[in-house]
């Protein structure tokens, strides 16, 4: 959520756990094709399409989901899992 809030419920409690649904899809993105494109096309539909909040494309600023991608392409994975 530090990087990734499209619907603002950052430092709401109950809500921690939101977004948890989507790991799957990023991890396989991750350690598999390691593509920035990948990962913002991703987050660009689940906004506009799947959250229903296309207008998140032009309110927010330009190169917003580049930072989260390379952000998620950060995180460190084990070989293993």
């Amino acid at each position: 959520m530090e990087h990734w809030d499209p619907i603002g419920v950052n430092g709401i409690p109950e809500a921690a756990d939101e977004y948890d649904g989507y790991i799957e899809d990023f991890y396989e993105m991750i350690v598999g094709s390691r593509q920035v494109k990948d990962i913002i096309t991703h987050l660009s539909y689940l906004e506009g399409e799947h959250m229903g909040l296309p207008h998140l494309r032009y309110a927010l600023p330009e190169g917003r989901l580049d930072a989260v991608s390379k952000a998620l392409l950060a995180i460190p994975i084990p070989k293993q899992w």
